[in-house]
């Protein structure tokens, strides 16, 4: 399992600041899409990873369960994370391209801004454990 690669492909921006995730397990054929990552007040990494649920009256039943201590949940959690935190990050940096002085000391202060203003508006990244270690 620890050799399967996780590939996560941006979907789209849902309600309350959610984001769409698409998992893509190509080792397995597998293709898993509605996922959910939205921000987390409950979570220390500041994201919330849900699988796919359907609505079965008015409770969410998850279409597909995972051991959250094992590393396969963790691999997947992880790109989840890192794919919507890349989306916000390049949403951030959008009108670089009208930049007119492309020295590299503008370049880097551009990047610094959109990188701080990136922070200051949204949740810290998960601190990733090692591989061997448990939940």
């Amino acid at each position: 399992m620890e050799d399967l690669i996780v590939e996560v492909e941006y979907r789209k921006p849902i309600n309350k600041g959610g984001h769409m995730v698409k998992v893509i397990i190509q080792d397995l054929g597998v293709y898993i899409d509605g996922w959910r990552v939205t921000p987390s007040d409950r979570n220390p990494s500041g994201w919330w990873v849900q699988p796919p649920a359907r609505n079965f009256n008015g409770k969410f039943i998850p279409t597909i369960e995972f051991d959250k201590t094992n590393i396969f949940w963790q691999k997947i959690e992880k790109v989840c994370v890192e794919t919507v935190v890349r989306q916000l990050t390049d949403e951030q940096l959008t009108g670089v391209e009208d930049i007119e002085d492309w020295s590299q000391e503008n370049v880097n202060r551009i990047v610094s801004e959109g990188i701080d203003r990136f922070n200051e508006e949204n949740p810290k990244p998960i601190p990733w454990r090692e591989p061997h270690e448990k939940i």
